[in-house]
C-alpha cells in the first residue's frame, strides 16, 4: 500500500511498518523494483507502539483499486507464474519449510492446488477431519504433498482462466490466496516475486473490511 500510495497516487513519501524482517526485506525489494526506493521507508517493530502519525494522511477509495475483471486477470497470471516457479525447484528446495509454520514448501503448493476441491471430496476430508475445519485443511495439503512437484504445478496451472470459487467468498479470496501462499513459497527459498502493487491494495483493503 506504501509503494502503490507513492507509485500511483502522488504521495510525497511513504512509511511502512511490519514486524517480520522478511517482510520489511520483500517490501525494499519491491521499493526498488518500482523505483520508488527513493521516496519510501521501511520500519521492523510493532505499529500499534507508533503513538505519532500527525505527519501522515491517508486516502482510502477501495472501490477503485481493482474491479472484478482485474482481479480474475490478475489471479490468472499469478497462479501462471507460480506454477512455473514450482517447476522448476530442486527436490530440497520442495522440502525446504515455508513461511506457515510447520508447512513445507509442498504443503503449501499442495493447498494451493486443492483450491478447486469439491463438496464431496471435501466432505470427506472434513469427516476424516473429525470436523475440525483447520485440521482438515492441513492435513488434505500434508495428504496431496505426497504428489511431485509436476502434479501441483500442473493443477494450479490448469486454475487459470477458471472463476469458480468456494461458496460465501468474494473475487479478491482466490487472489489473496495465491498472492499471500507464493510468498510463502518464494520468500524463504530467497527467489524473486514481485507483489503486484494494485492487486495487493485490493486484498489487504478485503482483509480489513471483512466481518
Amino acid at each position: 500500500l506504501v509503494i502503490h500510495a507513492v507509485k500511483n497516487h502522488d504521495a510525497r513519501k511513504g512509511l511502512g511498518i511490519d514486524l517480520l524482517p522478511e517482510r520489511i526485506k520483500e517490501c525494499k525489494a519491491n521499493a526498488k523494483f518500482y523505483k520508488v526506493e527513493d521516496r519510501v521507508s521501511f520500519l521492523q517493530k510493532d505499529a500499534l507502539t507508533v503513538k505519532d502519525f500527525s505527519e501522515a494522511s491517508v486516502i482510502h477509495r477501495p472501490a477503485e483499486v481493482m474491479t472484478e475483471g482485474d482481479a480474475w486477470a490478475e489471479t490468472d497470471r499469478q497462479r501462471r507464474d507460480l506454477a512455473d516457479l514450482l517447476l522448476g525447484l530442486s527436490d530440497q528446495q520442495w522440502s525446504q519449510p515455508s513461511l506457515c509454520t510447520g508447512w513445507r514448501v509442498r504443503d503449501v503448493a499442495s493447498h494451493l492446488a486443492l483450491a478447486h476441491t469439491g463438496a464431496w471430496r471435501a466432505t470427506i476430508d472434513l469427516a476424516r477431519a473429525g470436523g475440525r475445519f483447520q485440521t482438515m485443511i492441513h492435513d488434505a495439503a500434508l495428504r496431496h504433498a505426497a504428489l511431485p512437484p509436476a502434479a501441483s504445478s500442473a493443477e494450479i496451472r490448469a486454475m487459470a482462466g477458471s472463476r469458480r470459487r468456494a461458496p460465501g467468498i468474494s473475487y479478491l479470496e482466490p487472489l489473496l490466496d495465491v498472492l499471500v501462499h507464493g510468498q510463502d513459497i518464494a520468500v524463504p527459498l530467497g527467489l524473486p516475486r514481485p507483489m503486484p502493487i494494485d492487486a495487493a491494495a485490493a486484498v489487504a483493503t478485503r482483509v480489513w473490511t471483512m466481518p
